[in-house]
């Protein structure tokens, strides 16, 4: 009888991409969850109460048996600097699992879409592309997609010349750029000594 490890396993295996997409998604989320709600604030409570404590023995310190109190403190010191350090280890791992989120293609940040919109126009500069003009332009509400929490986030308008191999260059490299998008209405015209192109291109993302 097989585990239930390797009955997920076997239905991850066996998950269409973007279903495992989903899927990883939604356990970081939830890991996420699970740190902030019941394992950082019991820690950063704890580290509170120790600090309370230490200064309420250094405003005793003048009192009777001040090495005894001296020994305390120096104890509840190094239990507050072990505690420290479990804070700032657990709050490293949440910034790796942050970063690990944020690499993902489908978790939409406007800083992450403005570092993809730098490469778009880095790729459109090779390919010895002009580029008239990228504006966002309105989301069409009836081919909105809305799967699992993958919706669509933004639409931009991109339209210029340039040579035909080169313009298809383009466009491929931007559907190899790490967030989630799509290329719809593609026009070509042919002109003078180039090709006019224009083309929406449709990001898609969760948005923590």
């Amino acid at each position: 009888m097989k585990s239930s490890f390797e009955k997920l396993e076997e239905f991850l295996k066996n998950s269409p991409p973007r279903h495992k997409a989903i899927i990883y998604t939604l356990s970081f989320l939830l890991i996420i969850a699970v740190f902030l709600k019941y394992i950082l604030p019991p820690l950063k409570d704890k580290e509170e109460n120790l600090r309370y404590e230490i200064e309420s023995l250094e405003q005793s310190l003048t009192q009777e048996n001040p090495n005894a109190l001296n020994r305390k403190l120096n104890t509840l010191k190094k239990e507050l600097l072990e505690k420290k350090s479990e804070v700032n280890d657990l709050k490293e791992n949440l910034n790796l699992i942050e970063s690990k989120l944020y690499a993902l293609p489908y978790l939409y940040k406007e800083e992450k879409f403005a570092k993809a919109l730098d490469r778009v126009l880095k790729n459109s500069i090779k390919e010895n592309l002009k580029i008239a003009y990228i504006k966002k332009v309105a989301k069409d509400e009836n081919q909105t997609v809305n799967f699992y929490g993958i919706k669509e986030m933004k639409r931009m308008e991109i339209k210029g010349r340039g040579q035909f191999k080169n313009i298809i260059n383009f466009i491929n490299s931007i559907e190899e750029v790490n967030i989630l998008s799509d290329i719809n209405d593609i026009d070509l015209k042919k002109a003078k000594d180039s090709v006019e192109f224009s083309f929406v291109w449709i990001l898609y993302g969760i948005k923590l």
